[in-house]
């Protein structure tokens, strides 16, 4: 998953701190999960200071810029971006430093040498595989039908069930998908390159309305959390930011089965073809050279006859 953060620090203040003897680096993480509730709002990657290559860009960040440069900051965030593998992340709810002056979602990255820097951050994302139970389609304006909402507005919402899904340790599964199809609201802009969902393949198609019982994988730029009963088990899309377009994609019955036993069946299968290649080669040589011998034996029989 890709990893950009805004700088942390203040003349006279800074929010890391050291917990049994470990330093930890600690910054707000911005375009990567968002967790929308109101007890934790903000989100803080937590970095272990042990001179790797994410510890020290980070201090170097911070040196260059600094809160007190927040403007020029934001113009190069998107430059020090990382990924690293869900499972390397581990959740601390209620996260509050020791020195009280931050609360929110933490993320503690367990091994920083498993975090590479990501060269295009524009164009990297995260893929999730997911496999659908039940979908529905749903008002997207608060208070309508699907059918008020897609024939006033063309807007609506596609939810999907899905089986457990477990990304983050700590995390609740996520079990559900929502899909939010809406323009933009009159006088709003967007940002250059950004698109709704209504310009998605998705937007009222049979993808998602044909989905359950099938597994699918999909790109995600950002997972953006939330949940009613469960915190945090609901992953939303609605645009360009978060959804990779085109990326959503079926995976197939025979398709779902381990990449090396694929890979061991498609070598033994291509050593079946070379096998037979092989045999019918020997057999044609037989045939051919047993042809000759005919040929040869008929030839000396006729000569010695009419002799």
């Amino acid at each position: 998953m890709p990893i950009s953060w805004l700088p942390t620090k203040e003349p006279n203040q800074n929010f890391d701190y050291t917990e049994q003897g470990q330093k930890y680096l600690v910054f707000f993480l911005k375009f990567s999960i968002f967790f929308d509730n109101k007890k934790e709002f903000f989100t803080f990657l937590i970095v272990p200071d042990d001179n790797s290559i994410l510890a020290n860009e980070v201090k170097k960040f911070r040196e260059k810029f600094g809160r007190e440069n927040m403007n020029t900051a934001k113009g190069e965030e998107r430059k020090n971006c990382f990924a690293t593998p869900f499972t390397n992340l581990k959740l601390i709810p209620n996260f509050i430093n020791k020195k009280g002056l931050i609360k929110g979602n933490g993320l503690l990255v367990k091994d920083t040498s498993q975090v590479e820097k990501v060269l295009q951050p524009e164009t990297s994302s995260m893929q999730i595989t997911f496999k659908v139970v039940s979908q529905q389609k749903k008002g997207h304006v608060i208070g309508t039908t699907y059918e008020e909402s897609f024939s006033k507005y063309g807007s609506y919402k596609h939810e999907l069930e899905i089986e457990p899904l477990n990304l983050i340790e700590g995390m609740a599964p996520i079990t559900r998908i929502i899909f939010s199809f809406a323009e933009l609201g009159p006088g709003r802009k967007p940002l250059p390159g950004w698109k709704d969902l209504t310009k998605s393949e998705l937007y009222n198609a049979k993808i998602l309305s044909d989905s359950v019982g099938k597994t699918f994988t999909m790109e995600v730029k950002m997972l953006w959390l939330k949940g009613e009963k469960v915190e945090n088990n609901t992953l939303l899309f609605g645009s360009s930011d978060d959804y990779v377009f085109d990326s959503l994609t079926e995976i197939k019955a025979n398709e779902k089965k381990n990449p090396a036993e694929n890979n061991q069946k498609e070598k033994e299968n291509s050593n079946k073809e070379t096998n037979n290649k092989t045999a019918w080669i020997l057999i044609s040589s037989f045939l051919g050279v047993g042809l000759c011998l005919i040929l040869l034996i008929y030839w000396l029989w006729k000569r010695k006859f009419k002799s």
